[in-house]
């Protein structure tokens, strides 16, 4: 159901600004830092761990939770 919500929905990410399940996969997988360490006092924070995934990784993935 969580994907077939997201698929409806069409917006992702904390603040809705990712629009597409591969650019949601695509940020997890880069996880890039972000503007969270202002809140603690230093420059940029992220709690996101770089996936690793290959291009055929993320193709499959993006190809399966469409399918839900």
């Amino acid at each position: 159901m969580a994907a077939a919500v997201l698929i409806d929905y069409a917006v992702l990410g904390h603040v809705g600004q990712i629009s597409s399940i591969e650019e949601m996969i695509r940020h997890d997988n880069a996880a890039p830092t972000g503007p969270h360490g202002a809140l603690v006092g230093l420059p940029s924070l992220s709690e996101l761990v770089p996936l690793g995934l290959s291009e055929a990784e993320i193709s499959a993935l993006t190809e399966f939770l469409s399918s839900l």
